[in-house]
Formats: structure tokens, C-alpha cells, sequence
């Protein structure tokens, strides 16, 4: 009883010292952890007090029974009874033990140790403390008690297993404490097992957050609603350029950087969204960036609302979508524009003129449409190459701009074709003011890779509502005046008549028969000698296609020609006339003619053909002719269409053994540097100089430096369209090897030619014989 009378102070303030510690050590705990950590070690007070009276050798019974009396005297004065703090310790959630500090072994444990550790009563007290621990801890652990003071301690965070192997963490809180006479400690174990995890989670939250805001590409914005503060990412000022310091942390500071445009609607949504029930906020609009250039951003943002439903912050991404708009824009651009010039493309100026037409209506005024394509454009793309013609669009594009109003529309269709749009007329004939302007603009010439270039162009043109009274009427027959100004001469325009429409109209049937033509078998391969000048001796044909049509008779080679070049039916033709003349070449040798090589054309069309060269071959195989048989003539139009292709596709047919020979030499570009390069075996002089000879002092400089030339090159020299035998002798004089023309033979059918062919070899052996019997 003395003894217990002894505690009693300890007993009474144990309260007071315990409540203060563990304030000191868990400041932001919750009350009633405070009330278990106290309640803890006073329990651990009462069985440190019933173990000592056992350890005096008093019966269990007895200790409990004089700890009661003890709890009970303490109580009479004031204070808690035995019993009060034997149920303190039994009962006190956290699991406490009481450790003797030599080997650490419990003395004595509370019910929530063997609850919480699995272990029966009898267990614990049979192990040691640090047991609990990991077997790589248990060292540690024993070092650590070891070397506590006499203060409390809050040995931190370790790692405990149950009975069952199931791992867990505690933290430790111990203080040293008289037990049986001796040294001991109480040591109460707190699970924080699951407070670890959540930590866990929430600090990788927060480190995840903090990643995310620093990695990601998007501005993020916090609005705290509270105290109107506002936080920023890095992203933010890398996207907007305004700095932290230079910004105000509001969002009265924020809106000021919306698009003055976009900022009452922007503040009128999210201010509905934050005042509503509602919690995501999805809008785009434009921002000021530092450097006063317009950002287009995608806003979406969740509002956090406390229990009332009152918001408490807003979180926000915004996302830089200024590319994408700006793609977009691109985009809406292009499907009513044209890229190239940027003028509007053929869909918007349908509808503008659809528009127009309605105003006129009203107005009882004019309006005209102008259609006009570049003249001889084909030849710059062909020869300086697409991005040189690209330059000469955007040009004319430039120009044509300049000859209108404003109000008026100047379009691109595509290619080389341009249309006007012209409102307002009080008459018809005011748009050929116009027409004349935009023809001497073009007349003007442009300085391209060094050379001059004059655009021109032929216009049609159409009024409303004389012409037409619809879209459609109006560009068709605008279309057809454009193609009759084309047909007379290029560089002029022409109005829309009726008469026009006739001549269109038998154009389109014209091309309609040309079409069938083919199928229909109506072409037919006339042949003109090539005669040598020195023997007299015809040294092969040329093989020239006529047309004669059941409706429309024999047709000039002239009318349908340059159609079929246009329609592209010059590919399938031209493949017709070299099987053609292949076939009627072998028919010839089997026939028992001399070798003969006969000549046939290939247009640019055609030397664009891929599958020229394996077409050729496999003719020539077909009809068992060898490559001497068959002479190419190719225009400079068509090497300088194409001039890396066209050195391939010639090196080719050079290769397997074909005589080349330039065409209308001339005409063109008559570059030295192109004989030079091509592989050519012959030029042939265009008639055009031909004509002129001998009386014409200018064609005959420019024959005699052709043939030079050709020499110099090693290169033979023909010359078409003779007519005359003075042109025959002049030819002959200056060294041109072969005459081709009318003086000989115009062109005739194959059965004709077969005469010919005879005639000339009885004439070459008359001669040769006469020849021998003067030596």
C-alpha cells in the first residue's frame, strides 16, 4: 500500500505530461488520438505497477486486488482507481508493451497488441520486442533502444510482422519507466500501415502533378475562388510569353489577356458554369500573347465545389490550338481559292457570278464575263521547266488584278485559264475596253531565267443578259469566243455570237469523228521519198498519215493534227502509223525490194509515253524488221518538253540502233548546245526556210549556217518542202545530203510508192552502167 502511495503523484499527473508530450509530438493530430496515445501509457503505468508487485512475490490476485485499493485510494482523493487504469492499458486501441531493456523481452502487453499482432498473451511474453521486427532490422532496432536517453522518444516509422507473416509499419513512441524494480520501457506501436500507403499515393499525386505540369506542352491555370488567386505553369508563359512576375495573380489580370473580341463571352460561360451546378467548363477563344500576336486556345476546365455545392477552385488546361486553326483556315481558303495565285478558284466564282446575275437582274444594268487562256504557255513549262511557269502565273495573276476594280473578281480555273467577272455595265460593249487593257498588260514582257517572255492571251467574251442569263450560258459561251480568238491569231479577244456557237458546235462534232476514227479504220499511211542529192537514189520514205472520213471526206492532216495533240489521241495514232509502216516496210522486203528505212514522227505526246521505247521493240520484233529499218524524227518541241527524259528515252533508242533525226530544225530553239547533247543523227531543215531559197538572201544564210553546223557535228542534213529544181541545186551546192518535196514526189499511197522505188533503181543502174562502159 506504501508503495502504491508512493505513485500516487505520478498517477495524478501522468495526465498533464502525457497530454503535453504528445501535443509536442503530433501538434496537428486529431483529439482523439491524443486521448489514446495518453490512455496507452497510463495503461502501461498500471501494468508496470502490477508486474512490480508480482516481481515482489505478491499473488496475481493480490497485486490486482491492492492496485484496486490503490486505484481506489487515489480515486477517493481525486484521482483515477486501480481498476480505472488497469482498463486504461487493457483497453487502449494502440497496441503498448512493457520491455525489460536488457534483452527487450515484454513484460507485459495490452489487448490491442494481441489483437493486432495475432499473438496470444502468453506469446508476447515469452518473446522479445524486437522479435516483431524483420530479421534485417532486428540489429538496428536493438541499437536504437539501446541508446535512448531517459526522455521520450519517437523512434519514428518501423517494420513489424504478425503472427501470420503479414508485414506492417508502426511508429514507435517509447519512455522509460521503474517496472518491478528495474529498468523498463513502455513502447506503444501505432499502425500507420495504411496512413503510409495514402501518404504514398498522395506525394505521388503531388509528384505526378508536378511532371505533368512541367512535361506537358499545354498551359495550366488554378483559379482559387476563395481569395481570388491565380497559378500558372511553366507552359504558360512559354506558350503566351508573359512572365510570372509581370503577371497579376487574378483573374481580372487573366481576362485581360482574352481577345477583346472573345473576353465578355469567355467571362459570361465560365462565370455561368462556376455560379451553376454544373463542373466542366469547354470553350476556345483567343488570347494576346506578350508580343501582341493572337493565339488561338482550347479551354477546358473542372470547377471543385465543397459539400454546399459552393465552387471552391477551378482548374483549367489550356491548350495552344493556334496550328490547327490556322489549318483550318488554310483549309476553307483553299476550297474556294486557288493556291498557287491565291485568286478565287473556279467553285466560288460560279457562285459569285450566280449572285451577280441577280443584281444585274434588279439593276437592269450589264455584266460581263471574260475568259482568256495564256498563249504558248505549254512551250515555258515544257522548256524553263514547272516552277518557272509558276512564276508566270502568279504574274499574269498580279496583272490582271491590276487591270479591274475592286469590285470585280479576277479567277484562276486552273492551268493556264483565268476568267473576269465585270458588274455594272450601262453596255455591252464596255467590257472590251477591259479585254484591251488586260491583252497589252499581258503584251508586256517578263524577264524569266534570263530570257524575255510576253505572257499573252486570248479572251472570250459574254454579257448578260444578251448572251445568256444563267452561269452556265455565260461560261460556255465565253469559253467558245476564247477558243475562236485563239483560231485567229492569239493575242486578241473576241465577243460571244451565235455564229460562234455554230462554229463550236461543229468543232465538238469534228472531234467526235476524229474519236471514232481510229476504231473505224479511216486512217490511211501515204509515203514521201527521201532522195539522195548525190546518187539520185531514193534512200527511204516518210510515213504521213491522211484521214478520209465517210462524213466529212478526205481531211487535211492540218485540221486534225493539232486536235489530236490536244485530246491526247496523237499516243494511240502515232502507235498505229509505226505498226502500220513497220508492217508495209516488211511487206516491201519480202516483196523483193532493197532495204528501206522509212521515217515516222513522234510528237511531245509521245515522247512522254513511258512505254514508248518496249512499244517500238516489240514492233520491230513483231514484224521481224531490224532497227536500220526505222527512222524517228522527234521535234525540238518534243526534247525540250522534257529534256532529262527525252536524253533518256533518245540515248535508248540510240543504243539498240535507231537513226535519230531532229525535225523542223529551226523552228525552235535551235541551240547548238541541244545537237550537242541529244544524239542525233540528222537534222531536217523546215520548209519554212526552204521556201525562200535561192532568191531569199536571209533564208539562204540560215540554210547554209544549218548545214555548217550539221557538219561540224558530223550530223546529215535534209531538207523538206523542195518544190523547185533551183532550190534542188542550191541544196546540192552547199552540201545538204537529202531533198524531200513536191520537185520529186508529194506524198502517195503504198502501192505508188512501190513505182517510184523501181524507177529510181533503173535510173541508178543507167547510170552506174553508162558509167563503166566510159571507163
Amino acid at each position: 500500500m506504501e508503495s502504491l502511495q508512493a505513485i500516487k503523484p505520478f498517477l495524478e499527473s501522468i495526465w498533464e505530461s502525457l497530454s503535453s508530450f504528445a501535443q509536442r509530438l503530433l501538434p496537428s493530430a486529431a483529439d482523439g488520438i491524443v486521448v489514446l496515445i495518453i490512455a496507452g501509457v497510463a495503461g502501461a503505468a498500471i501494468a508496470w505497477l502490477a508486474a512490480r508487485h508480482r516481481y515482489l512475490g505478491r499473488s496475481h490476485l493480490l497485486a490486482a486486488k491492492n492496485a484496486s485499493a490503490a486505484g481506489a485510494a487515489i480515486g477517493g482523493e481525486g484521482g483515477l482507481s486501480g481498476e480505472q487504469y488497469h482498463l486504461l492499458f487493457d483497453h487502449n486501441p494502440i497496441p503498448t508493451f512493457v520491455c525489460e531493456t536488457r534483452r527487450w523481452g515484454c513484460l507485459a502487453v495490452n489487448e490491442a497488441a494481441i489483437n493486432g499482432y495475432g499473438y496470444s498473451r502468453e506469446e508476447l511474453l515469452n518473446i522479445r520486442f524486437t522479435d516483431l521486427s524483420p530479421e534485417e532490422e532486428m540489429d538496428r532496432l536493438t541499437t536504437t533502444l539501446v541508446n535512448l536517453g531517459a526522455a521520450s522518444s519517437n523512434l519514428g516509422v518501423w517494420r513489424h510482422r504478425k503472427k501470420d507473416g503479414t508485414a506492417i509499419e508502426v511508429e514507435l513512441l517509447t519512455f522509460r519507466v521503474q517496472f518491478a524494480r528495474r529498468q523498463a520501457r513502455v513502447l506503444l506501436a501505432r499502425d500507420v500501415s495504411r496512413r503510409r500507403k495514402i501518404e504514398e499515393v498522395l506525394w505521388k499525386d503531388v509528384e505526378r502533378f508536378g511532371l505533368v505540369s512541367k512535361a506537358t506542352n499545354d498551359a495550366l491555370l488554378e483559379w482559387d475562388l476563395a481569395n481570388d488567386q491565380v497559378w500558372r505553369n511553366d507552359s504558360y508563359q512559354r506558350l503566351f510569353g508573359h512572365r510570372s512576375d509581370d503577371l497579376q495573380p487574378n483573374m481580372e489580370s487573366w481576362f485581360a489577356h482574352v481577345h477583346a473580341d472573345d473576353r465578355l463571352r469567355v467571362q459570361q460561360r465560365l462565370l455561368g458554369v462556376i455560379n451553376s451546378s454544373q463542373n466542366l467548363w469547354n470553350d476556345e477563344f483567343r488570347m494576346m500573347r506578350q508580343d501582341q500576336t493572337v493565339a488561338h486556345v482550347h479551354a477546358r476546365g473542372f470547377v471543385n465545389r465543397d459539400d454546399a455545392g459552393s465552387a471552391r477552385k477551378m482548374l483549367a488546361v489550356l491548350q495552344d490550338i493556334t496550328a490547327r486553326k490556322e489549318a483550318e483556315e488554310r483549309t476553307r481558303f483553299l476550297a474556294d481559292h486557288d493556291e498557287l495565285t491565291g485568286l478565287p478558284n473556279r467553285s466560288l466564282f460560279k457562285q459569285s457570278l450566280a449572285k451577280a446575275i441577280q443584281r444585274a437582274g434588279r439593276s437592269g444594268k450589264f455584266l460581263s464575263v471574260l475568259f482568256l487562256d495564256l498563249d504558248r504557255f505549254k512551250n515555258i513549262n515544257d522548256s524553263l521547266g514547272h516552277e518557272t511557269g509558276d512564276q508566270v502565273l502568279r504574274a499574269v495573276a498580279e496583272r490582271l488584278t491590276g487591270c479591274v476594280r475592286q469590285v470585280d473578281m479576277v479567277a484562276r480555273f486552273g492551268g493556264d485559264e483565268f476568267a473576269v467577272l465585270i458588274e455594272g455595265l450601262t453596255t455591252e460593249d464596255q467590257a472590251g475596253a477591259v479585254a484591251r487593257k488586260i491583252v497589252d498588260a499581258l503584251a508586256k514582257p517578263l524577264v524569266l531565267a534570263g530570257r524575255q517572255y510576253r505572257p499573252g492571251a486570248s479572251i472570250g467574251i459574254s454579257t448578260y443578259p444578251s448572251d445568256g442569263r444563267d452561269v452556265l450560258s455565260l461560261q460556255k459561251n465565253a469559253d467558245i469566243a476564247m477558243y475562236r480568238a485563239k483560231e485567229e491569231g492569239r493575242g486578241t479577244f473576241q465577243f460571244y455570237s451565235e455564229q460562234l456557237n455554230t462554229h463550236s458546235i461543229q468543232r465538238l462534232e469534228f472531234e467526235s469523228h476524229l474519236n471514232g476514227a481510229l476504231n473505224n479504220r479511216e486512217f490511211v499511211l501515204y509515203y514521201q521519198p527521201k532522195l539522195e542529192l548525190a546518187s539520185g537514189r531514193i534512200s527511204g520514205v516518210e510515213a504521213l498519215i491522211r484521214w478520209v472520213s465517210p462524213q466529212l471526206g478526205f481531211v487535211s492532216p492540218a485540221d486534225f493534227i493539232g486536235i489530236a495533240e490536244e485530246t491526247g489521241l496523237i499516243v494511240p495514232m502515232g502507235r498505229w502509223v509505226v505498226q502500220t509502216a513497220c508492217v508495209q516496210n516488211h511487206a516491201w522486203q519480202k516483196g523483193g525490194l532493197p532495204l528501206l528505212r522509212i521515217a515516222v514522227n513522234i510528237s511531245a505526246r509521245q515522247m512522254a509515253d513511258k512505254g514508248l521505247v518496249n512499244f517500238i521493240v516489240d514492233t520491230m520484233t513483231r514484224t521481224g524488221l531490224t532497227a536500220e529499218s526505222l527512222e524517228l524524227e522527234i521535234t525540238e518541241s518534243a526534247v525540250m518538253s522534257n529534256q532529262d527524259h527525252a536524253e533518256k528515252v533518245l540515248n535508248q533508242l540510240k543504243a539498240l540502233g535507231f537513226h535519230l533525226t531532229m525535225d523542223d530544225f529551226g523552228t525552235g530553239y535551235s541551240s547548238l548546245a541541244y545537237l550537242k547533247r541529244f544524239p542525233f543523227d540528222s537534222v531536217k531543215i523546215d520548209q519554212s526556210f526552204v521556201r525562200g531559197i535561192p532568191s531569199n538572201r536571209d533564208d539562204c544564210a540560215i540554210v547554209e549556217a544549218i548545214v555548217a553546223m550539221a557538219r561540224s557535228l558530223d550530223l546529215k542534213v535534209v531538207a523538206e518542202g523542195v518544190e523547185t529544181q533551183e532550190q534542188s541545186d542550191f541544196l546540192r551546192e552547199i552540201g545538204c545530203d537529202q531533198i524531200q518535196g513536191y520537185l520529186f514526189s508529194k506524198p502517195v499511197p503504198s502501192a505508188e510508192i512501190v513505182g517510184l522505188l523501181y524507177k529510181t533503181m533503173t535510173r541508178s543502174a543507167t547510170v552506174q552502167e553508162g558509167s563503166e562502159k566510159q571507163g
